[in-house]
């Protein structure tokens, strides 16, 4: 979130549609989750939640930059 808010030109907005568990997510972490998901880089679970103290698997970090990457060079 950082790098693409400080050094690249892609609009960041952070209004989205809340997660079922958006108290769990930390308010200094608030703005770069709703940021990646309106950018398609994350898209929570399929109950709707985020789970912001859970452990992201391996595929799904493999996913999130690939995903980046896709956006920053497709």
């Amino acid at each position: 979130y950082r790098y693409l808010k400080n050094y690249t030109s892609i609009s960041l907005s952070t209004s989205a549609t809340a997660f079922t568990d958006d108290a769990s997510i930390s308010s200094y972490a608030r703005d770069a989750v709703y940021a990646m998901k309106n950018l398609g880089i994350v898209g929570g679970y399929t109950d709707g939640s985020f789970k912001p103290k859970g452990y992201a698997t391996r595929a799904e970090v493999a996913t999130m930059f690939q995903r980046l990457y896709e956006l920053m060079h497709g």
